[in-house]
């Protein structure tokens, strides 16, 4: 007979559905374990502006630190708009353990024969020799006389320190001098390797004057984020005897994030390591920023996991953002150009054809970042731009320039978050020589130099000399008596000698068409070149010269003057004669001498001409016509008793 199966079967049942009900359980125990629970925000790093670095901790429900995340989870709020991270590390920097041994007479109570000192010393230095060397973490100790070890790493000399240590327990006396000394060590972070403190604070009781102060250094831990472990050496019946030690230096522990301890010899003392693994890892993200101003701003590391988000506390950071600031080397006062001759025998060319602009661009915020473009702009006018590194120079076409001009010019540049920053202004002046002169034309400009004055002088002594006796000579001739004449003659009439009898002496004309002219006073004994057309009367060019709505110059530098008046009492830009809405206007270009209107210094802001005004620059003088001069004001006659 078969015995019946069916209880086997049950119980099979059952342990299947038991294992899979623990299954689950421990699956959902795993991935609670893994969920994150906290986002910790230690800080930012701004020093590669607009790349920021935020240093971050997530912790489980039990506080261990996951490091399981995973970047796409992550996200960054600037100022509550979303940022994505360019990336996202694991550090393991370790973490800087600071030991205070703050020593009193409590530590030298034996249990078991061994102190308490003894018991403290072994177990510390049970651990240090189980830490790799080096390590990762940095180890600081401090006692009542001072500090003793500083960031070092090598655990070996942490342990030979302890093993050597005899401090005289009897005569020291506790004091809050360690503690301070180790928050000062905590807050002084090592940008380049920035291990998270902790502090351990081994202390007998503290003298009732200390707890006052004691309360201060507690919110000083607080507010950099170091949690202090307290270890109070104490007798058991501490709670009860020293009410008011016991409840300070617990408050110190749990409100900086530490633990407290009561160790009066029989208690097992606690493992540091799952305090400090924790410490020991950290998160770095870095990101693009978009801010654009300076002042506070708000960030916020936000970590998602299945759907639910989990932010951190904002952290505020403060920037100072500022535009570029681009500035010109060695710009030139003046940039002259010279003729050439081009492949064509009978053409001239101006070079140079360009300038090269270089500069620089600084960055006042101390937070160097890509530019974006340059530009290059004159008068105003944008006339250059380059949207390419590498961004040093900037080229100017001078091709359309052809006289002399001056130039504003200034350089701006545009950065990554799109601050625009302008250099300043600068005066700058092309020069534009005349063209070159044919063979003839260089001849009557010789002619005309200060050199050959005397010459002149003798020539003209001549012809003066030439021109008496010829009216002499006529005076002679009607004084004689006519010779009667048996027929009249053809052609030209004769003086009895046979010479033709000359005409009037030609007078020049005012040039046709021109709005207003200059005409040189033959009184002056200066002679000078007006800078005509070619094809202009010879007889015009030494005695008038026609003004248009173009700008005139007045001076003795041929390179920079439309009127060339070579003589050394007139400057190299003497004056200036500028068309405007009621006709012409004569402004004085800053010469020593001044410039003189109808026997009147000219005003500084210059003067209106009228037709017959006299203009003295130096020794030369000119007056002004229009072919259309104003009536002359009548003249109103008034009564005598009127007029008084």
């Amino acid at each position: 007979m078969v015995p019946p199966r069916l209880p086997g079967r049950k119980i099979a049942t059952l342990i299947s559905l038991i294992c899979a009900g623990l299954l689950l359980l421990g699956v959902d125990a795993v991935t609670h374990a893994q969920a994150a629970e906290r986002v910790l925000l230690r800080r930012v790093e701004s020093t590669h502006f607009p790349t920021l670095s935020l240093y971050f901790e997530v912790y489980n429900a039990e506080g261990q630190f996951l490091t399981n995340l995973q970047s796409e989870s992550l996200h960054i709020l600037e100022d509550g708009q979303p940022r994505s991270p360019l990336g996202v590390t694991l550090l393991n920097p370790g973490a800087h353990i600071i030991l205070v041994l703050n020593y009193g007479p409590e530590w030298s109570v034996g249990y078991a024969q061994r102190s308490r000192f003894q018991y403290l010393r072994q177990h510390w230095l049970a651990w240090a020799q189980a830490q790799p060397s080096p390590t990762p973490d940095r180890l600081s100790l401090i006692t009542n006389s001072g500090l003793q070890l500083v960031r070092n790493n090598d655990p070996a000399r942490w342990a030979d320190w302890l093993e050597t240590a005899r401090p005289d327990l009897q005569r020291e006396t506790t004091s809050l001098n360690g503690l301070t000394r180790a928050l000062d060590l905590a807050s002084s972070i090592d940008p380049t390797n920035p291990q998270r403190p902790i502090i351990f604070f081994l202390t007998a009781p503290l003298p009732g004057a200390a707890l006052p102060a004691l309360a201060d250094l507690r919110q000083r831990a607080q507010n950099q984020g170091v949690p202090v472990h307290v270890w109070l050496v104490a007798n058991a019946r501490a709670p009860t005897r020293l009410p008011q030690n016991y409840a300070a230096l617990n408050d110190l522990a749990t409100q900086s994030g530490g633990q407290f301890l009561l160790f009066s010899g029989p208690e097992a003392l606690p493992d540091p390591e799952p305090l400090l693994q924790p410490l020991r890892y950290g998160y770095r993200a870095t990101y693009t920023s978009a801010l654009t101003t300076s002042g506070s701003h708000e960030l916020v590391v936000r970590v998602i996991q299945n759907g639910v988000p989990l932010d951190s506390e904002p952290l505020t950071v403060d920037l100072s953002i500022l535009p570029p600031n681009p500035i010109l080397l060695a710009p030139p006062a003046e940039i002259t150009r010279t003729w050439h001759d081009s492949t064509d025998q009978h053409a001239q060319r101006l070079s140079p054809g360009t300038y090269a602009f270089a500069f620089i661009t600084e960055f006042p915020d101390q937070h160097p970042r890509p530019l974006r473009a340059a530009r290059l702009f004159v008068n105003d006018s944008l006339v250059a731009e380059r949207l390419n590194a590498p961004f040093e120079t900037l080229e100017w076409s001078l091709e359309d320039i052809t006289t002399s001009e001056r130039f504003r010019i200034r350089v701006e540049v545009e950065d990554s978050l799109g601050l625009k920053g302008q250099s300043q202004e600068w005066p700058l002046e092309v020069i534009v020589p005349e063209p070159p002169r044919s063979l003839p034309e260089q001849a009557l400009a010789r002619l005309t130099t200060p050199q050959v004055l005397p010459l002149w002088a003798v020539l003209m002594s001549a012809a003066t000399l030439g021109l008496i006796l010829w009216r002499w000579r006529a005076y002679r001739r009607l004084t004689q008596p006519l010779h009667a004449r048996l027929a009249p003659r053809k052609g030209k009439e004769t003086t009895p000698s046979g010479r033709p009898i000359p005409g009037p002496f030609p007078n020049a004309a005012p040039p046709q068409g021109a709005p207003a002219w200059l005409v040189w006073l033959r009184g002056d004994e200066v002679p000078f070149v007006f800078i005509q057309d070619a094809s202009a009367d010879p007889e015009d060019e030494r005695r008038f010269f026609a003004l248009s709505q173009a700008e005139v110059t007045l001076g003795s530098d041929p390179r920079r003057a439309t009127l060339h008046l070579p003589h050394p009492s007139v400057e190299s830009v003497h004056a200036r004669i500028v068309p405007g809405p009621e006709g012409f206007k004569l402004v004085d270009a800053g010469s020593i001498a001044g410039t003189w209107l109808n026997a009147a210094p000219l005003p500084p802001e210059g003067a209106w001409l009228s037709h017959g005004d006299i203009l003295h620059l130096g020794s030369v003088a000119l007056r002004f016509e229009t072919p259309h001069p104003s009536p002359p004001p009548h003249p109103i006659l008034l009564p005598y008793e009127d007029a008084a």
